[in-house]
């Protein structure tokens, strides 16, 4: 189990591929902020892209945020799998726990066809802050927007996109 405390310090001005953590397991982030990140990513290798972490599974992230733009323009030459987008985190499990968090993110999603190639993308899931989530959220929140073209099947919504409700 580790435990990263960003000791309430600010990283600013930064440039990442996908997130600034990727695969959080099994520990606790927190008292971190980002500001002004930029993801500018072009290609048709992609799957995950947040502002602060890609995904979580038993993990607790608290007073923690982060503030920049997601740009993403993809192109495929064949079927790919779901994408996933959010302004925070891309998507975590039932055994997550974030609190006191918020983002302010713009997100640009935008799909490109070099050279007449065309593909699809089975779904482009994303959310203000989470792009998919089951686990808890407690006193988050997101300002952000969102920018997309019109030449193919994305699902978008303000917080979370896709929630499931584990009882």
């Amino acid at each position: 189990y580790i435990t990263f405390d960003g000791n309430n310090k600010v990283i600013k001005n930064v440039q990442f591929e996908r997130a600034l953590f990727g695969m959080a397991s099994d520990s606790t982030i927190k008292n971190l902020g980002v500001e002004n990140y930029n993801i500018n990513y072009v290609g048709d290798k992609l799957k995950a892209f947040a502002g602060f972490v890609i995904a979580g599974y038993r993990t607790t992230i608290e007073n923690c945020w982060c503030e920049g733009e997601i740009n993403v323009v993809s192109y495929r030459s064949n079927e790919y799998e779901d994408v996933t987008i959010g302004g925070f985190c891309s998507w975590a499990n039932t055994k997550v726990v974030i609190k006191n968090c918020y983002s302010k993110t713009e997100i640009t999603f935008s799909k490109s066809n070099p050279n007449g190639v065309s593909g699809y993308y089975t779904n482009i899931d994303i959310g203000g802050f989470i792009g998919s989530y089951s686990g808890i959220i407690e006193n988050c929140y997101s300002i952000t927007s969102c920018n997309t073209t019109e030449d193919f099947r994305a699902f978008l919504f303000g917080v979370i996109f896709f929630l499931v409700f584990l009882i």
